[in-house]
């Protein structure tokens, strides 16, 4: 008598593992919170300024150079440099831009000037260090529910620090292939200025196309390093590996956060920071951003799961690798 063929579950779409992670955060909304004091935190809190550190036009300049200056006087009067505890992907979502935001009556923030170039340079690396150590954390907790169900404060805290130094080392890895490849790529657009702009365009967007594919390649890496405990090379590898077997989906994935993030961002900035309203939509945009962070881990779980089931079928293969 024939055993019934078992048919196996299909792989995990994006929109059920969009729909899963922010129903996970509907059943523990205490993982929107770090984003919500962050958001807060810039909101009603100091400002870092560096507005003392930027010339001021005078009469004696040429019109052009004072209004360029009186332009960055403006942009350095807005800017809040305590937004770099946000360091994009890899740190703790949050609404609030670089600018500094207004707000509601009697709530008037403090501003801390910066004096000397020194303080500033201080802030420019510690600020995004500190950032990337929050992020850690937000990113260890939402790791550990999607892995065992539940946050363990104890374990989380043992490997935190293990966990920011991968990320810093990440971080500076990509940014140094970047840059080394801007460089070669800088000399061969000034030389093609020469002859047309376009040309210059198309060779600096034939960087932008090679860092965007490098962040997509890599995008998996902080997931291996939380779920798996893995060392930073091996994540590395193992989410491109990953990425190029899942190519289609994951591209899908990456593109509906974007989207999904990016435009309610802009719905949730609606109310205006000089509104108590602006409070539900630091909400929502901690509640849907917090999600997606957690929709990435659940689909990295199914995915990297039936990636080495895959393998196992190919002993072949899979000897090579090892």
């Amino acid at each position: 008598m024939t055993a019934p063929k078992v048919t196996a579950a299909p792989p995990l779409g994006v929109t059920e593992a969009i729909w899963r992670g922010l129903e996970m955060v509907t059943r523990r909304p205490w993982l929107i919170g770090p984003s919500v004091l962050l958001d807060v935190f810039l909101w009603l809190g100091p400002h870092l300024s560096i507005r003392r550190l930027l010339p001021r036009p005078t009469e004696a300049m040429p019109e052009a150079l004072a209004l360029s200056l009186a332009t960055l006087q403006e942009i350095g009067e807005q800017l809040n440099l305590f937004s770099l505890l946000g360091p994009g992907p890899l740190g703790i979502p949050r609404l609030m831009g670089m600018q500094g935001q207004s707000a509601p009556d009697g709530m008037a923030a403090a501003t801390i000037d910066l004096t000397n170039l020194g303080q500033f340079g201080l802030a420019l690396l510690l600020l995004p260090l500190v950032g990337l150590l929050l992020g850690s954390a937000y990113l260890g907790a939402i790791g550990q529910v999607v892995r065992d169900g539940r946050l363990d404060l104890a374990r989380l805290s043992r490997q935190i620090w293990g966990i920011w130094l991968r990320l810093v080392l990440l971080v500076a890895g990509v940014l140094s292939l970047l840059i080394a490849l801007a460089l070669p790529l800088w000399l061969v657009a000034m030389v093609m200025a020469l002859f047309s702009d376009t040309l210059a365009l198309i060779v600096w967007l034939v960087w932008m196309s090679i860092a965007v594919w490098v962040i997509i390649y890599l995008g998996f890496t902080v997931h291996g390093i939380i779920l798996r405990g893995e060392g930073l090379l091996r994540a590395m590898w193992g989410s491109v590996k990953l990425v190029q077997w899942s190519l289609s989906s994951t591209l899908g994935l990456f593109a509906a956060t974007a989207v999904l993030s990016a435009g309610l961002g802009v719905l949730f900035s609606l109310p205006g920071p000089d509104s108590w309203l602006e409070l539900a939509g630091i909400g929502g945009n901690a509640f849907v951003n917090t999600g997606l962070v957690a929709a990435t881990f659940i689909y990295y779980q199914d995915r990297y799961r039936r990636w080495q089931a895959a393998q196992a079928e190919r002993p072949a293969y899979a000897k090579r690798e090892t």
